[in-house]
């Protein structure tokens, strides 16, 4: 059988086939349980480790756990693992625990992790790296903070002197890690950390896996939107389609918020097959608008284009911007998809009821019940999980929202699309509106041209005021609402983008009918001067 040693000149030094041994007994009396932790590095060199046993042979399939050693998504169980793995190397180390062995001095809690012990290891890393909080930096998890060779029934006697309790208690965050084989919620110690978790207000945050081949799927609609492209534009220059400047701005701008408003309602419904189809669609609009508008400033620079600076630059912008929110609506499709994934997993085997919960050992449901039900918050305690399957996260302000609105699915998440629709486009929009106006004045042909929307001089100078003042105090707004959004709790971060993309989606059908009343108005002025 392989050796488990790291492979010379990696960045494992430490040396699992020969661990330091050390006296796991003093050292679990001596380190306070709030430290006994692991960090990002220690997960990722554990399951590269894992990969090697299991390739040599020195973690084999079971009756109990069948697993694939060519599977590289879900891995053995944790079960599996602790037998065949974490308990003899931490005998060799003096019965330490996996996290102490690594730490003798121990690391401080910041996030804790909750898991249960049927998932497959692979899944269980994978899902936590992909979720681990950024202010996090050490993380409390039994299977490798707790000792796996020595008997920890004296420190369960007690649910809230447990070293679950004591880690709980001293970390700001709790990672519910949701697996295949059911929900970890049907288990007694995970329901009593979510009970703990509700009555110290910590954030509860469900982890999720990366979505399925994500990366091959923004390579492969990257590739597609530039073969549109391509096509697109030998179609325009061979004369099927007319050129840009056979459209006034207005009608431009038009067809980009058109796009626009695509990206919108896809960022505001629920993934189907109805988003897909909108995704697949403002995606060939985005090809078809930038094969028109993306050689503009070209064009103009050469002196072929009748379009302003201004206006060719912004529709060249903006007409980048919707391929690119394209291609990020439709990875905030395919994560919004995991999540729910993982919303499921979560409910598999959930009653709804913390009470239903199962324990191997009856004396510590029996224990734990008694003190949930002491507390007079067992249905706190049941609301706070539904919150956390609905929205995905169960912090304060997003129960405190529940009870008023009622459910709101995956409301702890962002989508990017709608940032990019959203704040970026209004940005754009406001600031065109502003060097459009500057450009107009300074230029005494464009300021007669541009007149000639509107039927006299009176009404042409206050529509101009008004269109500036508006630009101005909206640009501010945007980038006032910018600010705040990096200020403000990520559990009401979802609601303000939520708002953001849906003022744009109204103000995107006000001014596509703005710019039908203008030209119609323009179209019977040219008529009466005729």
């Amino acid at each position: 059988r392989r050796s488990i040693r790291p492979p010379e000149g990696s960045q494992e030094s430490f040396n699992f086939e020969q661990p330091p041994v050390l006296d796991g007994a003093r050292l679990h009396r001596e380190v306070p349980a709030d430290r006994w932790c692991v960090t990002r590095k220690d997960l990722l060199q554990l399951r590269a480790l894992i990969r090697r046993c299991v390739a040599g042979g020195r973690i084999v399939p079971t009756v109990q756990d069948a697993f694939s050693v060519q599977d590289d998504t879900t891995g053995p169980r944790i079960y599996t693992v602790n037998s065949q793995l974490i308990v003899p190397v931490t005998q060799k180390a003096g019965k330490a625990s996996w996290a102490l062995m690594l730490h003798p001095d121990g690391l401080p809690c910041d996030l804790f992790i909750t898991h249960g012990w049927a998932e497959g290891c692979y899944e269980f890393v994978d899902k936590v790296l992909n979720s681990w909080p950024a202010t996090a930096h050490h993380a409390y998890c039994c299977m490798l903070s707790n000792p796996q060779c020595l008997d920890i029934g004296h420190m369960l006697r007690t649910p809230r002197e447990s070293p679950f309790a004591l880690a709980l208690l001293a970390a700001p965050c709790m990672l519910v890690v949701p697996n295949h084989a059911g929900s970890i919620y049907a288990r007694i110690w995970c329901a009593y950390e979510a009970f703990l978790a509700y009555s110290e207000a910590k954030v509860i945050v469900t982890a999720s896996a990366p979505a399925p081949r994500l990366a091959r799927t923004v390579a492969l609609m990257s590739l597609a939107l530039a073969g549109l492209v391509g096509a697109f534009t030998a179609v325009s220059r061979l004369g099927r389609l007319p050129p840009p400047d056979a459209y006034p701005d207005a009608s431009n701008f038009c067809a980009l918020v058109g796009g626009f408003t695509l990206l919108g309602v896809n960022a505001i419904a629920r993934p189907s097959r109805w988003t897909r189809a909108i995704v697949s669609a403002s995606a060939v609009y985005a090809a078809w608008t930038l094969s028109q508008f993306g050689p503009l400033m070209v064009d103009k620079i050469w002196g072929r284009s009748q379009h302003s600076y201004v206006s060719a630059s912004m529709l060249s912008w903006n007409a980048l911007l919707l391929c690119v929110g394209s291609v990020v609506a439709e990875v905030d499709r395919k994560s919004e998809l995991q999540r729910r994934q993982e919303a499921k997993q979560l409910r598999n085997g959930y009653t709804g009821s913390v009470r239903d919960a199962a324990s191997s050992v009856p004396e510590d449901k029996a224990k734990i019940l008694a003190e949930v039900a002491a507390s007079g918050l067992e249905e706190k305690v049941d609301e706070a999980i539904q919150v956390l399957l609905v929205a995905g996260a169960s912090t304060p302000t997003l129960r405190a929202t529940f009870r008023r609105v009622g459910m709101l699915e995956q409301a702890h998440y962002t989508k990017l699309s709608m940032c990019v629709f959203g704040w970026a486009t209004s940005a754009n929009f406001y600031l065109w509106v502003i060097l459009r106006h500057v450009e107009v004045l300074v230029d005494p042909a464009m300021l007669s041209q541009a007149c000639l929307s509107y039927p006299s001089d009176k009404s042409c100078n206050q529509a101009h005021r008004l269109d500036f003042y508006i630009a101005i105090f909206g640009a501010l707004a945007v980038w006032a609402w910018l600010a705040l959004y990096l200020c403000i709790p990520t559990d009401t971060k979802s609601f303000a983008a939520r708002v953001l993309a849906c003022n744009m989606t109204m103000a995107s059908v006000v001014l596509v009918c703005f710019i039908a009343v203008a030209s119609v108005e323009r179209w019977g002025s040219e008529r009466r001067q005729l």
